[in-house]
């Protein structure tokens, strides 16, 4: 199941974030496993484009997004 969800979650994102997606995808993963809820994993999801929303706006690199 590992697998299917990090590579999904690869797959999803561009060739240039492949990394950085199947790190991503790999946490999400431990998440859902560790605490049996998918909520947890959208909470984590949420926060995640939170800093990376507010890096982009202070940076203004916005290549990011």
């Amino acid at each position: 199941m590992f697998w299917i969800v990090t590579l999904a979650v690869m797959l999803i994102h561009s060739t240039e974030d492949y990394l950085g997606a199947f790190v991503w995808g790999a946490l999400v993963y431990f998440v859902a496993v560790r605490t049996k809820s998918l909520g947890a994993c959208v909470f984590m999801h949420a926060v995640g484009n939170l800093a990376l929303g507010l890096y982009v706006m202070k940076t203004q690199q916005w290549g990011f997004w």
